[in-house]
């Protein structure tokens, strides 16, 4: 027996043996980083799929949200319009009031003046009942429109002033107090009325 041949071929054995098990070896490492960097991959391509999806759903909702603030933009715009309306006529109906008012007073002041003789107490009192009737005509302008904008307490309210001079100006003393009271009290409803509808604090509460 040639134990030279038979040395050498259990070493040729023995070292196809390491080879084999070193390559599966790094085969098998090999095999477990790939398929780690595969899956590493999968996950970067999905973040990138969702990153497109979440660019698209931020654009989709920013138009969304651009289209709302419009809406309410100009549904603001169109309430603020509507109360600076209805508070124009409010103010407006609250001067003419007024000013009915202020000028009976005047003409009271001139017909007790004329009972006393005092020599200015005609003028005073054609002047101020000038200046009543061109306040009428002015709260006639607004009592017109009233109705699309005042609250019905307010309109009532206005429609209660008209009234006191339905059969005319007053002519005595007597009558120019009566109808100044009217007025007066036409007028504190339509000032609270007004404070109510336009949200303003009474100064009372």
């Amino acid at each position: 027996m040639d134990f030279g041949v038979l040395a050498a071929g259990w070493h040729l054995v023995v070292g196809s043996s390491l080879l084999t098990t070193l390559g599966v070896y790094v085969l098998a490492r090999f095999t477990n980083t790939f398929d780690a960097y595969s899956g590493e991959r999968a996950k970067l391509l999905a973040r990138f799929n969702s990153l497109d999806e979440l660019v698209k759903e931020t654009r989709d909702l920013t138009q969304i949200a651009e289209v709302i603030k419009a809406k309410v933009g100009d549904q603001v715009w169109d309430r603020q319009i509507r109360w600076s309306f209805k508070r124009d006529i409010y103010v407006n109906a609250l001067q003419a009031v007024g000013r009915i008012r202020n000028e009976l007073a005047r003409l009271l002041n001139a017909f007790q003046a004329e009972q006393r003789g005092q020599e200015w107490a005609l003028e005073e009192a054609r002047t101020a009942n000038e200046r009543a009737q061109a306040a009428h005509i002015d709260l006639l302008s607004q009592f017109d429109i009233s109705p699309i904008v005042l609250s019905p307490k307010a309109y009532e309210a206005l429609r209660s002033v008209l009234r006191v001079f339905v059969g005319g100006w007053a002519a005595t003393a007597e009558e120019t107090q009566a109808k100044i009271a009217e007025v007066n009290r036409a007028l504190t409803e339509l000032t609270e009325e007004a404070k109510t509808d336009l949200g303003y604090v009474s100064a009372a509460t």
